[in-house]
Parts: structure tokens; sequence; C-alpha cells
């Protein structure tokens, strides 16, 4: 039956997944503990597979980036068009999950998903223009892409509230069969403008259907290719111990982390990849291109994470993605953040959480006597991260197809 199918397909779906191994054992893996946990998870606990993965290894050259593609079932497929409705460029990172596959990756393959780019280019208008009946605001045109269903409409943060009212009303007004997505608003400003959904979560508001990151695209494209040519090095054989990739602006705990580097990097003996400015600019970014970036990433043990304006950032998906694995410190201001709980998750998998920055230097040096052991975490964050992405996406399929019926069934 149907019920059967839905309940059934995360479990097919677990049970064929591909792992990238360090060794033919079962290797055990941190339980996933979401507020708003799929069908997935819920199956996998009930039954006791929560702490076991397929045994099966595949190890060729070449082949690292299979860990991260998507399992098709024959559960049917239902296909959704994600409208992109931007006012900025294509250039623009709040969406890149749509530009690294990670739907298409991660993916039961329950729903098929079709992106249609719809690019308004209004930059330089200034914000008192969007008031009141502006013919920017106006719904013209296009009515007819409301009609297709199941649908999902998909809008950039902005700071201005007469950009954000405006693009909203004329969004709903063009796509009003469509769930909303809205992408970009770290700092959770906007939970109360209606989306249906939304990138950064927060436990505020767990109702809302959610989007991780995911890599950033230019990142995802220069890690496929060279993973294509070359296998990943194990955490044991790296040739960086960590790397610290980070502007200290966007949060005062990457000044307090900045400081802890500056006083322990030469005498810890550790050999590292130091890039700190100030804030993110032109000539600073130019000092490190992409393909130099990715390659510290894969080159490098650990990979310091400090919270910026949200605790999620592309740099923890690109990290485990490269076989690197995350350092994150939650002070005191991991409970205070804007977006609630925003990587709850991420701090019960095997990513190495502190509880300040001080115990940096003294926990990197512990870790790294056991190589063996430091092999295995590696392993197990990839494995847990791919669980999660799964978990997470299921958990979108969801949202987007609830309410949806097919007249064809």
């Amino acid at each position: 039956t149907a019920t059967a199918l839905a309940l059934l397909g995360p479990l097919i779906f677990m049970l064929k997944s591909e792992t990238y191994l360090a060794d033919n054992e079962r290797a055990p893996t941190a339980q996933i503990r979401r507020r708003r946990l799929g069908v997935a998870s819920l199956l996998s606990r009930r039954l006791g597979l929560d702490d076991y993965l397929d045994p099966k290894t595949e190890e060729s050259k070449g082949d690292d980036y299979a860990l991260m593609k998507s399992v098709v079932l024959p559960l049917g497929t239902t296909k959704v068009t994600i409208y992109r409705y931007q006012w900025t460029n294509a250039n623009d990172d709040s969406s890149s999950f749509l530009d690294t596959e990670v739907l298409k990756r991660f993916g039961s393959g329950r729903a098929s998903f079709n992106i249609v780019k719809n690019y308004t280019s209004i930059r330089g208008v200034h914000p008192s223009h969007f008031k009141g009946s502006s013919r920017l605001c106006n719904c013209l045109g296009a009515v007819e892409e409301a009609l297709n269903a199941p649908c999902v409409a998909i809008q950039q943060h902005s700071h201005s509230s007469e950009v954000m009212d405006c693009y909203w009303n004329k969004m709903k007004c063009l796509y009003p069969n469509c769930k909303t997505v809205l992408v970009g608003d770290e700092k959770c400003k906007k939970t109360e403008m209606g989306f249906d959904g939304r990138t950064y979560f927060t436990s505020v508001h767990p109702q809302l259907g959610y989007l991780p990151l995911g890599p950033r695209k230019d990142t995802f494209t220069t890690m496929t290719k060279i993973l294509s040519e070359a296998p990943l090095i194990q955490a044991s054989s790296r040739h960086y111990v960590y790397n610290a990739l980070f502007a200290t602006s966007s949060h005062y705990n990457r000044g307090v982390l900045a400081k802890v580097i500056a006083e322990n990097r030469e005498s810890s003996g550790m050999r590292s990849f130091v890039h700190v400015p100030d804030r993110w600019g032109n000539e600073t970014k130019s000092m490190l291109t992409q393909e130099d970036y990715v390659q510290v990433l894969l080159r490098s043990v650990f990979t310091l994470a400090p919270t910026g304006h949200n605790p999620e950032c592309f740099r923890l998906h690109e990290a485990v993605e490269a076989g690197s694995i995350p350092i994150f410190a939650t002070g005191d201001y991991y409970a205070v953040i804007p977006c609630k709980g925003s990587i709850d998750p991420w701090l019960e998998s095997p990513m190495i959480t502190l509880r300040n920055w001080d115990e940096l230097y003294s926990t990197m040096q512990s870790l790294l006597q056991d190589p063996r052991e430091l092999d295995r975490r590696q392993n197990e964050m990839r494995v847990w991260y791919v669980s999660y992405m799964r978990a997470t996406v299921w958990d979108f399929e969801n949202f987007v197809l609830s309410g949806y019926h097919d007249p064809y069934t």
C-alpha cells in the first residue's frame, strides 16, 4: 500500500546507501537527534540501525565522491518545480544548494526537482521606490507558472524591509500554489513574514521546512574535479594539522580564536595554514584562489569553524566533504545566537566540539596521538554527514509534497 511504501521508503533508502569506510568493519556513528526527526531517522532508531552502517567498502581511485551520490528508489517520482525568484545576480551564494545538487545527491528519489531561474535586476533602486503601489511590486504576467504543482518559490533575504515586502507580495501573487522558502536570513530576522521554509534552521520555528546550506557552488565544482582524479587522503597522512580561514569581523569569538592562534601557533610545532584577515574583500580573497582553498581543506586534518553571523556556514559542509574534521567552540555565545539551535545535530556528530577556544591546541595534540582513531573519526564524520543530509532532505521532500495529491494516481 501507499502507506507501507511511505514508511519503508527511508528504511530501504538507508540500507542501500553506499559508504566510504577506512576498513571493512561495521563502524558506529553518532545518533542523529533533531527536533524535527524525519521518518527515516525514527525507523532507524526503532530498529536499532542507528549505530551500524553497510559494511560494503569502495576505495577505488577517483571514486571518493561516490559517497555523495544519491540513491534512486523505485517509489515513483513526483516532479517538483523550484522557482528561484531572486533580486540579485546569479553569483549569490545563498541558494548554492540548488547548484551543488544537494537535493539530488541526498534525495530519496521520490521527487525530481526542476530549477527555474527568474532573476530580477533591481540593484541600485532606492528602497523608497518599493513603497505603496510601485510598478516594481505589481504582479504582472507569468501567472501560468503558478499552476504547476507541487512547486517551491525561493526568495533571497534583503536587509531592506521595503524590498522584502515588495518581493514577498509579488512572489505570492505569481506563485500562489507554491511553498515559499526564504534563503540567506542568517540572523533569523524575517521568521515572522509567513514563509513556509528557510535555510538556517531555528528551533524557535521547528515547523518550518528547512534546507541545509551545503558547499558553495565554486567549491563544490572544484572539489568534484579534484576528487575525480585522486583519492581522498586519510586524516593521519594529511600535510596540515589544521587550517584557519576566516575573517574576524562577523563575530567577536573569531577575534578570540585569532588571538589563541597567534599565541600558540609557533610554539605548538603543528604545521598549519592560517589566513585570518579582518574582513573579506577583493584584496584578501585574491590571496587564496578557489583551487588553493579546496586543496588546503583536502590536506588538513582539522578545519577551524568559528561562529560567524550564524554557526551554520559553508565551511562546515565544505570541510566534511573534503574529509577535514571541523572544530567548533560553543563558548558563551551559542546559547544566545539569533537562530536558536542552529546546528544542534552537528554538536552530537563526530565533529570536535570545544567549550572554548582555549582548549584548541591541547585537544588537537591529544587527538594526534592515535592516528588510527583519527582516521576512524574522519570516516565517521563523513558517514554521519551523509546520513544527516539524507534525513534532512527527506524531511524537505515531505515538506514539499505534503498536501499535494497527484491527479493521475
